[in-house]
Order: structure tokens, then sequence, then C-alpha cells
């Protein structure tokens, strides 16, 4: 018995080797589900979605921003000491009066002509700004220019100024909007990365727009073949039913003397006819050879 057990342990084969159960087993229907919609033909909502043109304006637009937390915190603190609000606030309403204008030849001084107290207003200052980047103009020596601002007399209006230049760009159509919010600046780093990535994001819809186009017409190519195909099979089903007639007439008939051979029909003649004219007239335009699995990428040309 011994013998006989340590046999049989023998000729068994190792757990490895054995076929597991499976407990759950993934009906077939869910894989036919799974690869249907790679396989399915071709419809007009495919051919739909391929031709809309998306519009969302969404993406590119920035959200404005909020009030740096530095301002903020200072503000908090100032609201603790009501002295020291009033002083900030008259010193603030100073410099805004330096800044938009007011009367520059009473209130300018020496101590503040050499600081940046004082400036013409958002819109002067961006458009020489981006004079003075680019070399527009005659190079300025600010030493010179100090002591001349200093002996002469400024009798212009800040504030005139910034209208007159506001109108003419307007009137030239460089500027959209009369009232713009001067401190909604959209130059700091977060703006600048929401920018770069809009220009990425305008790229991309570009590509996708033209791989859609690319594909529309390969999808009305498919779907006139996918047309063309359900006739022929049509037509094909009724020479075969013809066919299938013949034979069972052919049967029944098997046991009588041989006699002259029988001729087709006319629904088989007519049914191979109209085959026949389909295939000449348009089959050409749907060769295989045109609507085989492409080898390369579509997008590569």
């Amino acid at each position: 018995k011994q013998n006989s057990s340590a046999s049989r342990r023998n000729r068994d084969p190792p757990e490895e080797y054995q076929r597991p159960k499976v407990v759950n087993q993934v009906p077939i229907h869910v894989f036919w589900n799974a690869l249907e919609p790679y396989f399915r033909p071709l419809t007009d909502a495919d051919l739909r979605l391929l031709e809309e043109q998306e519009d969302d304006v969404g993406p590119y637009l920035i959200p404005p921003l909020g009030r740096p937390y530095m301002q903020v915190w200072a503000e908090e603190d100032r609201a603790l000491i009501p002295d020291f609000e009033q002083a900030e606030s008259d010193r603030a309403k100073n410099a805004q009066q330096l800044r938009v204008g007011g009367q520059p030849e009473q209130m300018l001084s020496d101590e503040l002509l050499e600081t940046d107290a004082i400036s013409c207003g958002p819109l002067t200052e961006r458009i020489v700004s981006a004079l003075v980047r680019n070399g527009v103009g005659v190079p300025m020596d600010f030493g010179r220019d100090v002591d001349i601002l200093r002996a002469s007399k400024l009798n212009t209006d800040l504030v005139s100024v910034e209208e007159r230049l506001k109108r003419e760009l307007m009137h030239l159509g460089l500027l959209d909007e009369s009232n713009v919010d001067w401190r909604a600046a959209e130059d700091d780093e977060i703006c600048a990365e929401l920018r770069t990535l809009q220009r990425q994001l305008r790229e991309q819809e570009e590509t996708n727009s033209m791989r859609k186009r690319k594909l529309a017409v390969i999808a009305r190519d498919y779907i006139a073949s996918q047309e063309y195909n359900q006739i022929l099979e049509e037509l094909d089903r009724q020479v075969e039913q013809s066919f299938a007639r013949r034979h069972r007439v052919k049967k029944a008939k098997r046991k009588k003397l041989s006699g002259p051979k029988t001729a087709l029909s006319d629904n088989a003649v007519s049914a191979l006819d109209r085959r026949r004219r389909f295939i000449e007239g348009i089959g050409t335009l749907f060769s295989s050879e045109r609507f085989n699995i492409p080898t390369k990428s579509i997008f590569e040309d």
C-alpha cells in the first residue's frame, strides 16, 4: 500500500502545473461589447462630430486677479492705528496728485524730481516705456535732462496729456475701451504662464481641427463604401436565392428521366444583370486597395 500511494503521488503533476478553477468567468458578450466601438460602421453622427467647430472661449479668458496680500495686510495694520492710517491716506493722495497731474509747476521740487513718486499717467508710462525699450527716439542723458527739468517751468497738465493720448489711440483703433482698469495688471508670472499655456492650447486646437478635417474626408469615403457594400450584399443575396430555388427544383426532378437542361429563370438572369451593371458602374470607385488598413499614420503628410 505504501508503494502504491508513493507511486500515485509521483504520477500527480505539481501544483503549479495544475489547471486552476476560475470562480467568476467573464461572459463573452462583455468582450464583444468592448470591441464593438472599434469595428462598428461609421454613421452620420460620427461625421457631424468631425465637422463641428468648437467655439469655447472659456480657456482663453484670464480671470481678474485679486489684490496682493501685502496690500491687504498693510490695510489691516493701518486700521489698528487711526493716526497712521490718516497720514498714509494723505501721503497717497499727494502721490496720486503728483502722478496724474494737478499743478506740477507748483508741486514739483528737487527732492521729488529725483524720486519715483512722480510720473505720468498709466497709459503714457506704458507708451514711453515701450519706446525706450525698443530704442525709439534720441538717446537721453539722464543727468543733463534732470538739470533741464529743474531749470524749466512745467506748464503742461499731465491729465490733459493722458486724455489727449487716449483719444488719439482710440481714433487710430489701437485702444478699444476708454475706461481701462490699469490696476488689473496681467504681467505677473501666473498670467505669463497662463498665456503660454493658452498659446500651446491654441496650437493644439489648430492641429486637432486640421486632423478632424482630414478624418472627415476619409469618413465620407468610408460611409459611401459602406453603402456600396450594403447594396452589393443585397444583390448577392438575390442571386443566391435564385440559385437556391433552382437547386431545390432540380433535386425534386432528380428521379425523372434526364431531359434538356432548363434555362435560368428570368429572376436569376435579372439579378445577375443588376449585379454586373452595379459593379461595372461604380465598383472601380470602391476598390479594396483603397480601403485597406493604412500601414502608416494618415497625419504624416
